[in-house]
C-alpha cells in the first residue's frame, strides 16, 4: 500500500510490516519474516553486524495493532467507493439512456 505510514513499512525491505519485531540489539522494528530470513542466512543483526538470536527480538503488538487497524480502514474505504461508484441513480440511469 503505498500510501502506509512510514513506521508501517518494513526498514529493510520498504514493505508494509504484518508482524512488527523489535531487533534488541540495534532498537530497530522490522517485519518478522525479514529477519528470519535474515538469521537463516547470517545471525548478525542487519543494522549493526551485532550477533542476533531469537532470544533478542521480541513482538511489537501495540504498532501491530495500529498496523491491522490501517489496513482495515482501507479496505473499508475501498469498499465503500466502489460500492458509491457502482451505486445508480434512476436519475443518472435515465440520463445516460438518453446519449
Amino acid at each position: 500500500m503505498a500510501d502506509a505510514p512510514e513506521n508501517f513499512l518494513d526498514p529493510l525491505l520498504l514493505t508494509l510490516m504484518k508482524d512488527p519485531v523489535l531487533l534488541k540489539t540495534s532498537g530497530n522494528i522490522v517485519d518478522r519474516s525479514t529477519i528470519a530470513t535474515q538469521l537463516l542466512n547470517d545471525p548478525l543483526d542487519p543494522f549493526n553486524r551485532a550477533p542476533l538470536s531469537w532470544d533478542e527480538i521480541e513482538p511489537v503488538a501495540g504498532l501491530k495493532a495500529e498496523i491491522e487497524s490501517w489496513i482495515r480502514e482501507k479496505v473499508a474505504d475501498a469498499k465503500d467507493a466502489k460500492a458509491t461508484a457502482t451505486v445508480a441513480t434512476p436519475e443518472a440511469a435515465a440520463s445516460s439512456m438518453d446519449m
